[in-house]
């Protein structure tokens, strides 16, 4: 893995420039326009690709290169994600700023069309467009509102009217699992998956300079 392999935003200040941004390096390759890595890339250093492990030192090298390009990767990612909530903090920042700022100028004419409505809207208009705008009142027929639903529901499940709620069915995965393979029966909506065996390749951290002064330290 590249130690100074960076990300970079274009236009946001965050290295690299609108007209020249940084571009990562993968494990000391550059990227090309897809993000792929050439063939070359993808063999033994004086092996052409294509390329195929023959041998186990082949597989410890392929071991070593997944190690090497996640937790590069990894990296980039963790460098995406600092400056998009770098941007994120900016943006809503300046965002809540000017939200705030039509808040207020939305309360004061709230509260010029409440004190002027009769001069504002005649006869039994309740709406009137302005050039940059509209002010309207509507209705609203009267309901019941839910500010406790679990005291509702304890509510609801003593009551004999079955019409006052309604029950909502889930499939209980486990207890058709049992059923299926006590009768063999498929359900509707259902597919038999057999039982599978899976192959986990996990690569070992990349070693860095850190990591061998270090064990010189300890050794």
């Amino acid at each position: 893995m590249s130690a100074d392999a960076t990300l970079s935003l274009p236009g946001t200040g965050l290295g690299g420039t609108p007209d020249q941004p940084d571009s990562p390096s993968v494990c000391g390759v550059e990227p090309t326009g897809s993000g792929d890595l050439s063939p070359d890339d993808l063999a033994p250093p004086g092996h052409a690709g294509p390329w195929r492990p023959a041998t186990m030192s082949d597989l410890d090298w392929c071991l070593e290169r997944v190690g090497e390009l996640e937790a590069e990767a990894a990296e980039i990612r963790r460098q995406l994600a600092r400056a998009i909530e770098t941007l994120t903090n900016r943006a809503n920042a300046i965002a809540a700023s000017a939200e705030r700022g039509a808040s207020w100028f939305r309360s004061l004419a709230e509260g010029f069309v409440l004190e002027a409505r009769s001069d504002i809207l005649t006869g039994k208009k309740k709406s009137r467009d302005f050039l940059h705008g509209r002010v309207a009142f509507r209705s609203h027929a009267e309901k019941l509102v839910v500010t406790d639903k679990a005291a509702l529901v304890a509510w609801l499940e003593s009551q004999p009217d079955s019409t006052l709620y309604r029950v909502k069915v889930e499939p209980e995965m486990k207890a058709l699992q049992a059923k299926f393979k006590a009768t063999g029966e498929l359900p509707p909506g259902c597919d038999f998956e057999p039982a599978s065996e899976t192959l986990t390749i996990t690569a070992a951290p990349p070693v860095t300079l850190e990591d061998v002064h270090r064990k010189e330290i300890e050794s």
